[in-house]
């Protein structure tokens, strides 16, 4: 990679961390889609700051032909969008090569939730009989009861928990806050954990609600680990991923009922439309029910 393009991808790296709030984790995907299409620039021996809009319209034909992910096209093109916005408001750029540029237009993924039964076999097989388990029961109860991504989770504090008016603080993307109601099942998992377990574990005394073996914060690969660990446990055999518990939680209060503008501000999603994915697996399971029970179907 050319020199100069190396000095402008630190420059954006540092605007994504101390201006965006960014976590280090999201700029290095970002910087990772950039650098791409900086080699591929470099390949021509051009810098990034030479690029036109064919540039880009053949980089994007580059990742079709290689079979490349709609889904993974469209954050690339996100990703690199961003970083040529950032070079304009820099003057290192005249002209934004993006500005004839469209988004490709992507089918929609319906996200993979559990059933209700599935998350309570999930739940109740975790026996509390051990510090661990008391642990592992009471994050994946929360996750499940407030909608929670994982980084969210194991982001909470001590101070994070209401247990009177029964709600839990939590930090966002962006670093926004909110506040969610929380269930009284969680709530007694939580109560049992912070009890029984926490001190034992919490030798470093650290701020953190969801403490590992060694006394520090949980990451975000733990509870990944953890809830594959205890579906296999429980007998599941379904696909398991991170953000599941968080999918359930949306799929099952929009089948049971709640309003849609209520599920978009416990999620945190900033805007309705991310949320409305969600209308798709209850629109879904609302024709199954129709199918099964009506007399004239």
């Amino acid at each position: 990679m050319k020199s100069f393009d190396e000095m402008l991808l630190k420059e954006y790296s540092s605007y994504l961390l101390s201006e965006r709030n960014c976590s280090k984790e999201t700029v290095g995907f970002y910087i990772n889609d950039i650098k791409q299409f900086i080699e591929y620039m470099n390949g021509f021996k051009h810098e990034v700051i030479e690029t036109g809009t064919d540039d880009i319209r053949n980089f994007f034909k580059s990742l079709i032909k290689l079979k490349t992910k709609h889904t993974t096209i469209s954050r690339k093109l996100t990703s690199i969008k961003n970083f040529f916005i950032f070079l304009l408001s820099e003057n290192k750029i005249e002209i934004n090569p993006f500005e004839n540029i469209e988004a490709p237009k992507l089918d929609k993924i319906l996200p993979e939730s559990m059933t209700i039964d599935q998350v309570n076999i999930l739940l109740e097989s975790i026996s509390q009989n051990d510090w661990i388990s008391l642990r592992d029961r009471a994050i994946l109860e929360t996750i499940y009861a407030c909608g929670l991504r994982v980084s969210e989770s194991v982001g909470m504090t001590m101070e994070s928990i209401n247990f009177k008016e029964e709600y839990v603080i939590v930090i966002g993307k962006r670093m926004k806050e909110r506040i969610i109601p929380i269930s009284q099942t969680a709530l007694i998992s939580l109560e049992k954990y912070i009890r029984s377990s926490r001190p034992v574990l919490n030798i470093k005394q650290s701020k953190y609600l969801f403490l590992n073996r060694f006394g520090g914060q949980l990451s975000r690969m733990s509870v990944w680990n953890i809830l594959r660990k205890r579906a296999t446990e429980a007998g599941l055999t379904i696909h398991m991923h991170p953000h599941i518990l968080r999918h359930s939680f949306a799929t099952h209060l929009l089948e049971g009922g709640a309003d849609l503008r209520s599920v978009q501000e416990m999620l945190g999603h900033s805007s309705i439309l991310t949320t409305e994915i969600y209308t798709h697996v209850s629109r879904k399971f609302i024709k199954e029910v129709y199918n099964a029970y009506h007399p004239r179907n």
